[in-house]
């Protein structure tokens, strides 16, 4: 299915935000993602099911200033 990840076309192949951000091959530490706008808990990633069009916004904490 198609999903948009920070304007990005996806070609996912899961369920769950969860597997999302496995694919990207990112570590779920310092990273959130939003949806509509809302911040999703990590504690709910798992259970976040993904349908196709869906649009996220995944940022990564950097260090640094």
């Amino acid at each position: 299915m198609n999903v948009f990840v920070n304007d990005e076309s996806v070609d996912f192949h899961g369920d769950s935000v969860a597997d999302l951000i496995a694919q990207l091959g990112l570590k779920p530490e310092g990273i959130a993602v939003a949806y509509n706008m809302n911040i999703i808990s990590r504690d709910t990633w798992k259970d976040f099911h993904i349908e196709e069009g869906m649009k996220f916004i995944v940022i990564k904490a950097a260090c640094g200033g």
